[in-house]
Parts: structure tokens; C-alpha cells; sequence
């Protein structure tokens, strides 16, 4: 986790809603999103054995706070996999660090604020704190 901006990604899925949110509940939040992330891109790591991977050449990013870093796996039958690594530069520390990963051009990061968006509006966040736990208790078993 040393490499993932999990409190920035906890903030872009929680959108317009963090503003409404305590700093208990941010942080309760943050928490949460952060161990659904180890459960899912562990799980989603697992997957990949023995595999070629290919990091394409990303160099005009001096400028940049946001960059996006493409990956292309390919297994031993050939298959090509197409990963893309969001990372954004924290301007205080002015550390690289991944908050999103695109798979074959999802993002994960979109896929969760559409769902958590749609489940803080109609039950709150604490509901949706209380979902993700049950979640990653699930995903650890």
C-alpha cells in the first residue's frame, strides 16, 4: 500500500458527497476504502502467473500532477491484457502514487464512485461504511 494514493481514491468516490460527511465518518471512509482496495487488487493480482509484461514508454509527464501509465500483459497463450496505472503527484511530498487502475478501459475508481454515489444518496454513509466492512470481511475470508 505504500504505492497507492488510497485517501485521494477514497475522496474521488465518495465525490460531492464528502463535503456533507464528518471528519469521523471521512476518516471511518478512507479506512474502509482503503482495506476494499488491498482486497480487490490482491485478489485481482492473483490472477497473473507467469505473464509478460510490457510498461510502455511514458516520459512527458515532468509537467503533470495526473499521468497515466499503460501495461500490457500477455499470458503464455497469447492473450494481450491491457492495463493502464492512474497516478497522481501528491504536491506536497512530490511522490507518485497509483489511485486508479484501468483494466481493458474500466476504471476501477469510476466503476466504484457510480455504485457508492448511488448507495450514499440512498442510505447514507455509514450504511455504505457498514457495507464495505461486511465486504471486505467476505474478500479476506
Amino acid at each position: 500500500m505504500p504505492y497507492i494514493d488510497y485517501k485521494y481514491a477514497a475522496y474521488k468516490v465518495m465525490g460531492t458527497h464528502l463535503k456533507d460527511t464528518t471528519e469521523k465518518q471521512r476518516d471511518e471512509f478512507v479506512e474502509t476504502f482503503k482495506t476494499y482496495l488491498v482486497n480487490v487488487y490482491g485478489h485481482m493480482l492473483l490472477e497473473y502467473d507467469q505473464q509478460e509484461i510490457k510498461v510502455l514508454d511514458n516520459r512527458n509527464y515532468e509537467d503533470s500532477s495526473i499521468i497515466s501509465v499503460a501495461v500490457h500483459v500477455t499470458d503464455k497463450n497469447g492473450k494481450l491484457t491491457k492495463l493502464a496505472f492512474k497516478l497522481r503527484k501528491n504536491k506536497r511530498t512530490l511522490e507518485w502514487k497509483v489511485f486508479d487502475v484501468v483494466a481493458e478501459g474500466i476504471s476501477m475508481l469510476s466503476t466504484k464512485q457510480s455504485e457508492i454515489n448511488e448507495l450514499i444518496e440512498k442510505n447514507g454513509i455509514d450504511h455504505v461504511i457498514k457495507l464495505l466492512n461486511e465486504k471486505n470481511s467476505e474478500l479476506s475470508s
